[in-house]
């Protein structure tokens, strides 16, 4: 389930189409805790079009955007990479 928090829709004279979404969601993952604190989890999220495939759409990471929401931000936890 995501919750929509703003979305913006440009069309250049090109016909290039930019659409940018920020959303919240619940996630869970079950971490393999055995060797904490020395070692490293990997968390996937997969988002897909169900309309488009990969030569009509193209998604692109935008690191500067991803992150933890505030309330959720966590000391402990740090995002190293984020791959498409």
């Amino acid at each position: 389930h995501r919750q929509v928090q703003n979305r913006e829709l440009t069309i250049t004279s090109d016909g290039h189409v930019d659409y940018r979404e920020r959303f919240s969601g619940v996630f869970r993952s079950t971490p393999d805790l055995r060797k904490f604190p020395f070692d490293h989890q990997d968390f996937t999220v997969q988002l897909e079009s169900f309309a488009w495939d990969e030569k009509d759409l193209k998604f692109h990471v935008l690191e500067k955007d991803i992150g933890f929401a505030g309330e959720n931000a966590s000391l402990e936890w740090e995002i190293t990479g984020v791959s498409g």
